[in-house]
């Protein structure tokens, strides 16, 4: 079950606990940080958290690594770049990435491409669709190959 959940993370100053910031989870992979500093109080930040929580359990979060993955897949010349980021993001040193390429893209492209690294950037490599989709390229990149 992908249970969501609002989180409280508190800072002490002075010997006077005080919340700063609030997360929602999702089946253990954060969704959404809110930091008090960026609302006009506390409470504004603790009920756009429990809003977003609220979404959540009715219309659960779906990797866009999952949701774009037969674009990802796809056989033709944008959907090759898509692969090469998702490889990037995966292992920068051993698949770089060159960012000039999304210039090329298409306005439906260039949006998948601004998911795939937004969500890479909140839950990095704790996104199993994320490591399920990389992996399934890599075992395409080196088909063939004895590894």
């Amino acid at each position: 079950m992908n249970t969501v959940k609002v989180v409280r993370f508190d800072a002490e100053c002075e010997g006077i606990v005080v919340p700063f910031q609030y997360s929602v989870q999702q089946g253990g992979l954060q969704i959404g940080w809110f930091q008090i500093d960026d609302y006009p109080s506390a409470e504004d930040a603790h009920a756009a958290a429990h809003a977003l929580a609220k979404q959540l359990e009715t219309n659960p979060w779906v990797s866009p690594f999952k949701t774009h993955r037969d674009v990802v897949l796809a056989d033709y010349g944008t959907a090759d770049k898509l692969r090469s980021l998702v490889m990037g993001l995966w292992n920068g040193h051993g698949y770089p990435f060159d960012l000039s390429s999304v210039s090329g893209f298409d306005k439906r492209h260039f949006a998948v491409a601004l998911e795939l690294i937004q969500s890479y950037h909140k839950l990095g490599e704790n996104d199993k669709a994320f490591m399920a989709l990389a992996e399934e390229i890599w075992q395409e990149f080196h088909k063939g190959e004895a590894v």
